[in-house]
């Protein structure tokens, strides 16, 4: 195989790695945007609860219930979200990296040729 083929070869595994890398990227964007938007949901939900109830029902004595709730739903959220958010990271790194391979590989292929009697 000469070196132009190799590097075309190099090129299909590249787009096609780019192509799954990319579709993963995608869909941990909306995985977090999910997480986020849930985590938003259920704290308004503890919200509007609280202050949509009778005031003889949740008195200052209970204050603690929908504390702990929006604690413990945070905590919850906050491990999602933090895994996922990495796995992103991760993830967005590798795909800049394989397009970077792919614009480099594009470039050194049609870059011109050095002549060796530039002058003559």
């Amino acid at each position: 195989m000469d070196p132009e083929e190799q590097t075309d070869m190099q090129s299909i595994k590249l787009a096609s790695l780019e192509e799954k890398q990319h579709k993963k990227v995608r869909y941990y964007e909306a995985t977090t945007i999910k997480l986020v938007i849930a985590y938003i949901f259920f704290q308004a939900v503890i919200f509007l609860s609280v202050f949509h109830q009778n005031p003889a029902i949740i008195s200052c004595q209970h204050w603690w219930i929908p504390f702990s709730l929006s604690s413990l739903i945070t905590f919850i959220f906050s491990i999602s979200f933090t895994r996922f958010a990495s796995k992103l990271e991760h993830i967005q790194h590798q795909h800049d990296i394989t397009v970077m391979e792919r614009d480099s590989n594009h470039h050194r292929k049609n870059a011109p040729t050095k002549r060796s009697n530039q002058y003559s």
